[in-house]
């Protein structure tokens, strides 16, 4: 199989990425329930299109972190998705400061306060 008649490579959505995340520090502007669901909608898009991006999974731990704060849309898991997407987004890039930061602070609100400063 040769270049010309091979397969292509599903190329990257690299503007629904981009757009993701400004959705995502609009809300952080907003706190409201309709920038929270924008942000949530761009986020999950962008998962679909680049699921190796470090930076969206940490933003998307960030959102179900503040949606667990705020209760936009009330859920029992949001700590636990936060905690998932931001080991996630660590094992993807271990120097992503978004997923330190949602890390802490599921450290802080789970009682486990010395783990929160690691």
């Amino acid at each position: 199989m040769n270049v010309t008649n091979g397969p292509l490579a599903p190329k990257k959505d690299i503007f629904g990425i981009y757009y993701a995340a400004y959705q995502y520090f609009g809300f952080r502007t907003k706190y409201d329930l309709d920038s929270y669901k924008q942000a949530r909608a761009s986020l999950e898009k962008a998962i679909i299109s680049d699921p190796t991006n470090a930076l969206i999974w940490s933003l998307l731990a960030n959102l179900f972190l503040n949606n667990h704060i705020f209760q936009f849309e009330p859920s029992d898991n949001d700590i636990e998705r936060t905690r998932d997407y931001a080991e996630r987004a660590l094992w993807l890039d271990p120097n992503c400061q978004y997923a330190y930061e949602a890390m802490s602070w599921v450290y802080l609100l789970t009682g486990k306060r010395t783990n929160a400063s690691k």
